[in-house]
């Protein structure tokens, strides 16, 4: 068995009759002016089983950490493979992510304690934009070449 696919985002929706998945404002490396920070989180991630394994409910886990710490426990993933496909999707709705500082996020799908697949993202600090002040209602400014022409 292997993952096939880990996805961020805000929101993650599997429709129920076609199956298939849409997914919005995904979240990849960000960069933020300011932490800490708390941002919507879901996780989608899908699984294949070879046409010979035997695997009813697999021991699969996801573990989350930044800078290389743990934000939460391991989390169980309920899995289920339908008879009649390889196939099974997983969505974890984790609500408001919180992330302290830069750093690096790692989300990992474990089998049995093994890494089957990782997914990072890292957050970084905004550039500082220089703050530009402007005149007092009612006051004028000099424009920039006055001086120049007089």
């Amino acid at each position: 068995m292997h993952c096939r696919s880990i996805i961020c985002a805000e929101s993650i929706i599997i429709d129920v009759n076609s199956r298939k998945t849409s997914a919005f404002n995904l979240i990849e490396d960000t960069t933020s002016d300011s932490y800490p920070i708390a941002m919507p989180f879901m996780i989608y991630s899908t699984y294949e089983k070879s046409n010979n394994e035997e695997i009813d409910a697999p021991n699969i886990a996801i573990q989350i950490t930044f800078n290389d710490q743990p934000l939460f426990a391991p989390i169980a993933l309920n899995i289920n493979f339908k008879p009649t496909s390889r196939i099974s999707k997983n969505v974890i709705h984790l609500g408001l992510l919180p992330i302290p500082s830069e750093g690096k996020l790692a989300i990992k799908i474990l089998f049995n304690d093994v890494p089957l697949r990782e997914r990072d993202i890292m957050f970084k600090r905004s550039r500082v934009v220089q703050e530009i002040n402007f005149p007092e209602e009612g006051m004028t400014a000099p424009a920039p070449d006055d001086q120049a022409t007089s």
